[in-house]
């Protein structure tokens, strides 16, 4: 006994093969006289380095900052002048502690992080 989505799937391809297209359409598209120029969005990242030894880095100038406090000023700073995110950048070997202490700053203040984690090694491969 046929199924009924066998015979259903034979009509179809049998309609299909005996149809013929007669005449192809010919579609106009709009043509744009004037598209205005939009500057790309771009968003300005604040770059955070955690240390080993419990500092940060900073930005691109590479400043050091010793604890939570100056951090907190400089993160500050950097979200008044629309820097509204940090990049926290982070040894693979870094403690979870360090990372934690920059992550609780800026829910504090309200700033959205992303986590990059940087291998200081190269891998060894057997």
């Amino acid at each position: 006994m046929l199924r009924l989505i066998d015979i259903v799937l034979i009509l179809l391809f049998g309609f299909i093969s005996i149809s013929h297209i007669d005449r192809a359409i010919e579609m106009q598209l709009p043509h744009a006289e004037y598209l205005p120029l939009v500057p790309p969005d771009f968003e300005d990242w604040t770059v955070v380095g955690a240390l080993h030894d419990g500092g940060f880095v900073c930005g691109v100038d590479k400043i050091e900052l010793a604890d939570d406090e100056a951090l907190r000023e400089y993160l500050s700073r950097a979200k008044a002048e629309q820097r509204g995110r940090v990049r926290l950048r982070v040894d693979l070997d870094l403690p979870g502690a360090y990372i934690a202490r920059v992550l609780e700053l800026c829910g504090d203040l309200e700033i959205p992080v992303a986590l990059e984690v940087i291998r200081d090694r190269p891998e060894v491969v057997e």
